[in-house]
């Protein structure tokens, strides 16, 4: 599945029951250890402010626990697909991921999608967050630290190898945005000959 739950998040619409579903998913696997961690509080309402803008992750109104009946609301693969997508990545953000989410999620799951399916989602939802730690610190560092992406492919268990793909395209983002922007009005005469 590679990066392709970003691409979902990003793409799938979903309609007003499916998103208050999803956002209560959310607020639900947040406080699913027990723990209001302060670290997973601000990326989580940064991560609610990029998918949901302009939406409050504190309003009571998410605070009701997903049901099986809201699950069957989902009504296309993707919104299931979507569910699953947030909730993975709530779970994982804190990098502890405990028994209480895993049986969340478990249970979620199992009444969602298949078993290849979920284990795609869990990928690509840990390689969406690795890509993100990485970029977020080699951007401030200004290059890629093998160190720390070492580390961060550990700390989100995704394989060696494709850690080093992710690097690359990490790297790619960084230069590009780091570049100066190439002028247009400007032609070099050796291109023109």
């Amino acid at each position: 599945m590679g990066l392709v739950i970003e691409k979902l998040l990003r793409s799938t619409e979903l309609n007003d029951a499916e998103r208050d579903i999803c956002l209560r998913g959310i607020a639900q696997m947040a406080m699913a250890d027990g723990v209001e961690d302060p670290r997973e509080r601000a990326y989580l309402e940064k991560f609610v402010d990029e998918f949901f803008p302009e939406t409050d992750p504190t309003d009571d109104a998410f605070n009701a626990p997903v049901t099986k009946e809201d699950l069957t609301k989902l009504a296309s693969a993707e919104a299931k697909q979507c569910f699953l997508g947030y909730a993975y990545i709530t779970a994982y953000v804190d990098e502890e991921f405990v028994k209480a989410e895993q049986d969340l999620l478990a249970q979620w799951a199992d009444q969602l999608v298949d078993t290849e399916t979920r284990d795609e989602i869990a990928t690509s939802v840990r390689e969406f967050l690795y890509r993100r730690s990485v970029f977020a610190y080699a951007f401030r560092l200004g290059r890629l630290d093998e160190e720390f992406a070492v580390q961060a492919a550990k700390r989100f268990d995704v394989e060696v190898p494709r850690a080093k793909e992710l690097n690359a395209s990490v790297f790619n983002a960084i230069v590009a945005l780091k570049s100066p922007a190439e002028d247009d009005g400007d032609t070099d005469d050796t291109a023109q000959s």
